[in-house]
């Protein structure tokens, strides 16, 4: 039985819908907010809603799990589904304006391993943007779309993987991203005035 998430209800309210993570956009802990499959292992079906769902105003993640993906094909299904298009290459200069009311579609597997780590993505030359520099943008179109509150979800997924091979100084990495993007996302919201408005459960 397909059962509504928060996102969709919050989306049923007239609110704005966010969805981040740092790891794959149709891993599970995304999915579940714009996808409805049998199992998390269905990637095919699960990108597929992705591109379709009309849950969400902005998804954005490090990567897919769904073989035979890649920037230049997401971008090109992204077009044709109707959705802006957001990568490494252009993040920095996206407007709320320039999406123009389309939902935004966020790939940035920049260096073709989602798994890499925080700290050893930055050593790669900063190919790749922060889980706090998505999340930041992600509310800011977020605001732009609705006066009437939002929701977003946001997944320090590596935090999670890395434990599950007891890779502690790449957990210790992670959690340290993810208290960086809290910090921020507070910090964000004090900017606009909208702290006090705003729950925030971690």
């Amino acid at each position: 039985e397909d059962v509504d998430s928060i996102a969709v209800l919050a989306k049923k309210k007239g609110k704005a819908v966010g969805i981040v993570t740092s790891v794959s956009l149709d891993d599970a802990t995304p999915a579940v907010f714009y996808a409805h499959a049998d199992s998390r292992k269905e990637t095919t079906n699960i990108l597929e809603q992705a591109f379709a769902s009309t849950d969400y105003d902005v998804l954005m993640g490090g990567g897919v799990m769904c073989r035979g993906w890649n920037d230049g094909k997401l971008c090109s299904q992204s077009e044709d589904a109707g959705l802006f298009y957001i990568n490494p290459s252009n993040l920095a200069t996206v407007t709320p304006a320039m999406t123009d009311g389309k939902r935004v579609f966020g790939y940035f597997d920049a260096n073709g391993n989602y798994l890499l780590n925080s700290m050893d993505k930055r050593k790669a030359g900063d190919k790749e943007p922060r889980l706090c520099e998505i999340t930041c943008k992600a509310m800011e179109i977020l605001l732009s779309r609705s006066t009437n509150g939002f929701f977003m979800m946001v997944e320090g997924g590596a935090i999670d993987k890395y434990a599950h091979s007891n890779l502690t100084a790449a957990v210790i990495t992670e959690v340290l991203e993810f208290d960086k993007t809290i910090s921020d996302i507070v910090a964000f919201l004090k900017e606009k005035d909208l702290y006090e408005r705003t729950l925030i459960i971690v």
